[in-house]
Formats: C-alpha cells, sequence, structure tokens
C-alpha cells in the first residue's frame, strides 16, 4: 500500500503532482483512470505534466472517483478536496454541498478489484480492461450478495434495523421487483454488524414447496433458523416445535428474526387458519420477530383473520416505491464510476431507467446498466456495430429490446 501523507496549503506541489499523488495513492494507470473520467490518457498525462488544466466538470469527477475509492487521507477528505480545487485556480467556486452529497453516497472499497489496480511496472494487473466483469457492476435481476450494493431506501432501512433491534415486526410492501427481497436480504447481510450477534436472521420463501402446510413452514423455518432437529418435528405438530425454539433462544439471550417472502403463499385460509396466524402473533411476544414482504397489504392476504387475531397490530408497514431522483442520482454516479460510463452514458442509464414522471425502479437501472456495458464491451472487443453510440437508429432498437427483456421480469 501506498502511504497516505496527507497534503495541504502548505505543501509547494503544483495541481499537477497533486494528481499525479493521487492517481498513484489509487494505484490506478492513466488509461484506467481516463475511462473513468471520459476523457483520453493523454489527457490525464497533459493534467499531470501541468501542460493543461481539467475543468471543473473533470475536477468534480476526479474528486468523485478517489471519493469513492477512498484515496484522500482519511478524516482530511474535504481540506484536501478544496486544496485541489483551489491550485486548479478555476474561475468556479468549490461546491460544497455537491462534495458533500459526493461524499455521503460514497460506497464500500470492495469495488475496487484488480483490474483497476496496478502491478508493479506500472501495468494494469491481471487485465488489460481497467473495469470490472460486468455482473461485478450491475445486478440484474441476482440475489444480494453484498450489502453495499444496496441503493437508496435509508428511511426503510433505518426503520427495519432499529425495529429488528428493539424486537418489533414490520411489514414491506410494494410491487413486484420493487427490492422487497433485497431489503430483506440486506438486513440478513447487515444484521450482525448492526445488531449484533445475538440476532440470528433467517429467510424463506412462503411459495416453496416446502411451505405449502404449516408443518413444512415449521420445518422450514427451524432448518433457516439452523436449529433443526427432527425429534422436535412430529405429524401435526403446527407450531409447536418453532415455538420451543423462540423460548430456548429467549432463555438463551438469543433473538431468532425470521424474513418471511412472498407472504401470499399464506393465502389459502384453510390450511393458514386462524390459528396459525394467533400462533406467529403470539411467538412474537414471546421474542420471535417478523419480517414479512408482500405485494399486497396484509389485510388484503388474510382479510378479516387478520383483525380477529390481532396480527396486524404487531407490524409496521413499509411501503416500497420507485426511486427518487435524488436516489436514482446517487445510484448513477457509483455506477458510472465502476463502468466507467461517460456524461453521454449517465444521461441514457437514467433516461432509459425512468418508469414514470421523476421514478426509476431499482431493477431497470441494473437492466439499463447492464445492456449498456455488455454493448459497448462487444464493440471494443468485437465489432463496433454492436453499439454505435451516435446513431439514432440504434438506440431506438435498444430501447425495443430493453423493453423485450424489462417485460419479462417484471409484467
Amino acid at each position: 500500500m501506498y502511504a497516505k501523507n496527507s497534503f495541504s496549503k502548505s505543501d509547494d506541489a503544483d495541481l499537477g503532482n497533486l494528481l499525479g499523488m493521487l492517481r498513484t495513492r489509487a494505484r490506478m494507470s492513466q488509461l484506467s483512470l481516463a475511462r473513468l473520467i471520459g476523457v483520453s490518457d493523454k489527457t490525464i498525462q497533459h493534467w499531470e505534466n501541468a501542460t493543461s488544466t481539467p475543468k471543473a466538470a473533470h475536477l468534480k469527477k476526479l474528486i468523485e472517483v478517489y471519493l469513492h475509492l477512498g484515496t484522500f487521507t482519511g478524516g482530511n477528505e474535504y481540506e484536501e478536496a478544496k486544496w485541489l480545487w483551489e491550485r486548479a485556480a478555476l474561475n468556479a467556486a468549490f461546491d460544497e454541498a455537491w462534495f458533500l452529497q459526493a461524499k455521503s453516497e460514497r460506497q464500500q472499497p470492495e469495488i475496487m478489484t484488480n483490474e483497476h489496480i496496478e502491478g508493479p511496472g506500472g501495468d494494469l494487473k491481471a487485465t488489460d480492461s481497467p473495469h470490472q466483469p460486468i455482473q461485478s457492476v450491475f445486478f440484474f435481476n441476482m440475489p444480494l450478495s453484498n450489502p453495499g450494493e444496496f441503493y437508496g431506501r435509508r428511511s426503510e432501512r433505518m426503520t427495519l434495523e432499529d425495529r429488528t433491534y428493539k424486537k418489533a415486526s414490520t411489514s414491506i410492501v410494494g410491487p413486484r421487483k420493487i427490492g422487497k427481497t433485497w431489503l430483506m436480504s440486506y438486513l440478513k447481510l447487515v444484521a450482525r454488524t448492526t445488531l449484533g450477534s445475538r440476532f440470528h436472521v433467517a429467510y424463506l420463501d412462503a411459495t416453496s414447496p416446502g411451505c405449502a402446510t404449516v408443518d413444512g413452514f415449521t420445518a422450514t423455518a427451524l432448518e433457516e433458523l439452523g436449529v433443526y432437529d427432527p425429534t422436535l418435528l412430529q405429524a401435526k405438530a403446527g407450531l409447536t416445535p418453532l415455538e420451543r425454539v423462540v423460548r430456548s433462544m429467549k432463555a438463551n439471550n438469543q433473538t431468532p428474526v425470521l424474513c418471511i417472502d412472498e407472504f401470499e403463499g399464506f393465502g389459502d385460509l384453510f390450511l393458514f387458519d386462524l390459528s396459525f396466524l394467533k400462533g406467529l402473533r403470539a411467538m412474537t411476544q414471546l421474542g420471535l420477530v417478523l419480517v414479512v414482504a408482500s405485494k399486497k397489504p396484509l389485510f388484503d392476504i388474510v382479510g378479516e383473520n387478520g383483525n380477529t387475531s390481532g396480527f396486524f397490530n404487531v407490524f409496521e408497514q413499509l411501503t416500497l416505491t420507485p426511486f427518487t431522483a435524488e436516489e436514482a442520482g446517487a445510484f448513477v454516479r457509483a455506477k458510472c464510476i465502476q463502468a466507467g460510463f461517460n456524461d453521454d452514458e449517465r444521461d441514457r442509464l437514467l433516461q432509459y431507467g425512468m418508469v414514470g414522471e421523476q421514478q426509476w425502479l431499482p431493477v431497470r437501472l441494473q437492466l439499463v446498466g447492464k445492456m449498456l456495458l455488455e454493448e459497448r464491451r462487444l464493440a471494443e472487443r468485437e465489432s463496433t456495430d454492436h453499439y454505435r453510440p451516435n446513431d439514432p437508429h440504434y438506440w431506438q432498437k435498444f430501447e425495443q429490446r430493453l423493453e423485450e427483456k424489462y417485460r419479462g421480469v417484471v409484467v
């Protein structure tokens, strides 16, 4: 690792030297940095040789990249970025509001792979490509495996974590592919860090064959909680084995959290009757935390049985909606850095990712980004016919392919 010695106004280094020092800290070649900024490697060379100065827009991109990669000295990011801006002697003043927003959106360092890192000789290590593999940048219709890839939903995340920590239950409601499963997966991934080791988060899908009966649900829940014991299970035992485990975990200062996806799977009120709902509710009073996800509010699924059982009154409902402009902007800025998208590609990602008036669906943004990156990569490796950004006919065809793929997943 390169040492991160902070620079300050007392330093005599000119802008070019400072830019070169930051790139060295980030262990990036001029080519890889150029692709992230949207300029040529010769332009980076000119900036570092002080034969030209980056424009304000390019300097902002440089600062965003270095914030993203953790290149500035920890605790001195603001001072170093502002000093860099002042050394550029631009007509525009340093935008503090922009900087604070960019700093708050900084993602986890896992995005920096070997493809960005220089070897001892200065060449890109492992591959000549300065960017990550396509699927490590965009996660379309894939499980969430890294909490750093969960964008937006800050209020919902805070509420879910807070209620879970307080052993209160939560209902997540929203249309198909809005991000309900990812929100539960996020909770499971961060639980030990944010909630503590005494919380045990399990996930199950109510529509899976194993959950077709109450006994099957109980067996699946115990298995996912990591306490499956065949001796606990008896024919037609119902929820009793799960209740025993909840009591046992509580006695050992452990908190079971059961995330139930596709709660509509319990819509058969003959199998999952009033006693089932009463039993689940009773276990929340014993220490079980429920996080349930559904396309419709719980009342629409279980009807009057919910009122009779008191099932509804243990939940707070979180309704997921499309990304706002702020949330979409944060996603797009981070992903454009990772993918090396230029300004036009950034605008296309926002344009084709929109589903309504200033609304963006995360799954659609992931799909648009994936398609853009795939087609640009194909053009680089095989033929420019795969990606023709200056051809209006290409974008018409792109939109047709996008809608076909999108309908196949969401509709």
